[in-house]
């Protein structure tokens, strides 16, 4: 193992100063919306799970200084990442900057004798011992795929990694983000994000737009250290969390997803699967107290041209759409309950405000029926299903499903119609005899109104 790099005063001296001039140019953009939308733009576009796992200030770095190189990320990693993904950094490309924890020492106490060969950003979180404790901070290399050189192309990663759904994994991670600061989130009628801060609450206008999310986000991050509201550690989190990890076999492509259940029920994993014969989307949910499959698809879809509702069924329910509630496959365990049932026309609005009392959450009793499910496993179900509608309803893609799923319903709804139109025209058969009768009857009447008694014969 060679040498670790040792840095001159100088060095240092000059690496702390562009770190922090590189820091403030993030704290102007967090501030400025404008430039926050700019940024919301340019995740879009990246597929990286590594880049959607840092914080939006580290991610408003990595940006500016890709855009100051006038190069766009890929897929970036740490020097020893990529050497584990069978990749070498190049000599002397130089990296990208970011953020990171560098453990946790109480005020007051010296550090001496301390070497870092990163300078530290300041930054404070929690108590220890009676007095303020903090987390410190170092900027840390990270380099950009197309900085490397492959070297073992059998290793795990040694191909950049990709996300399905961009939007979707951005919401959830500006979700999180916020509510790691201890903020609601809720909608109303409003041109744009506003941020309260007692109670704390984001208040965003309907639909949860990522863009919006983001600009609530950059207005707290940019606070002063002193006024920003403590922020909880994010879980730690591994490659497998990423969000955007796919799977073939048989022929079906399978993307792992990270659901957030709230502070309460915390992280969920799903698999999902695109069932597009029938126009479902199958969550596969694992999380604590939580296992098995619950299905997404369009409302009413025969109903309308696009898409306006939801409907969840919990099982799987992508091949056939006539079970008996408590035969769905697949139904998923809560706190070691069965749980089944189904609820539609989920609105956008709805979605996010989803309680108990509003899913229909049974659970099979022995008499073969169902009875409602106990209080804790209906609440921790609304949380799952919350989650997954979270997701899904951030897909670019919903009018498309919705029109896969219309014409999967067409079908069993044209042989309703046809029945109903061979039994009208059994009735409309059956009134026109009796009318044609009833006309007959009215024209010998008619005809024996019209007879004239005096030319009548006469015996």
């Amino acid at each position: 193992m060679g040498k670790r790099r040792r840095y001159t005063d100088a060095q240092r001296a000059e690496r702390a100063a562009a770190d922090h001039e590189l820091s403030e140019q993030a704290s102007a953009i967090l501030a400025d919306p404008h430039a926050l939308l700019k940024v919301v733009g340019q995740l879009a576009s990246i597929r990286s799970p590594r880049i959607h796992r840092f914080s939006l200030r580290n991610q408003v770095l990595l940006l500016k200084q890709a855009e100051e190189r006038g190069v766009i990320l890929v897929d970036v990693d740490t020097f020893k990442g990529w050497s584990n993904r069978g990749r070498m950094v190049r000599r002397g490309e130089v990296s990208y900057r970011v953020t990171v924890p560098k453990g946790r020492e109480q005020t007051g106490e010296a550090s001496e004798g301390a070497e870092f060969d990163e300078p530290a950003e300041q930054g404070s979180e929690g108590e220890g011992d009676g007095e303020e404790a903090r987390t410190r901070f170092r900027m840390a290399p990270f380099f950009d795929i197309s900085q490397t050189d492959g070297v073992d192309e059998e290793q795990p990663g040694y191909d950049a990694e990709s996300i399905e759904n961009v939007t979707g994994v951005l919401h959830a991670s500006l979700v999180d983000q916020l509510e790691r600061f201890g903020y609601s989130i809720t909608t109303g009628d409003v041109p744009g994000a506003v941020v309260t801060a007692d109670p704390p609450t984001v208040t965003v206008p309907e639909g949860l737009a990522v863009e919006d999310l983001a600009v609530a986000l950059g207005s707290i991050l940019s606070l002063p250290p002193k006024e920003r509201p403590r922020q909880r550690p994010a879980e730690r989190r591994t490659a497998d969390d990423a969000g955007c990890i796919s799977a073939t076999a048989d022929g079906i492509t399978k993307t792992k997803v990270r659901l957030e259940l709230g502070e309460t029920y915390g992280t969920a994993t799903a698999w999902i699967h695109d069932e597009w014969n029938s126009g479902t989307t199958v969550y596969d949910v694992k999380a604590s107290r939580v296992s098995g499959m619950i299905t997404v698809t369009s409302s009413d879809a025969t109903q309308t041209d696009l898409f306006h509702a939801a409907k969840v069924a919990f099982g799987d329910w992508s091949k056939e759409d006539h079970y008996r509630i408590t035969d769905a496959p697949g139904a998923p365990v809560i706190n070691g309950v069965d749980v089944v049932g189904r609820t539609s026309g989920i609105t956008r609005d709805r979605a996010q405000v989803i309680t108990w009392r509003t899913m229909n959450i049974r659970k099979p009793d022995k008499w073969g029926s169902t009875e409602e499910a106990p209080q804790k496993t209906a609440d921790r179900a609304a949380a799952v299903v919350r989650a997954i509608l979270r997701h899904w309803l951030l897909r670019e893609d919903l009018d498309t499903l919705h029109v896969a799923r219309a014409r999967f319903e067409a079908p069993a709804f044209q042989r309703d119609a046809e029945h109903i139109t061979q039994k009208l025209d059994q009735q409309l058969a059956a009134l026109t005899a009796e009318r044609d009768e009833h006309a007959a009857t009215a024209a010998r009447y008619a005809s024996l109104a019209e007879t004239d008694p005096q030319h009548t014969d006469q015996p």
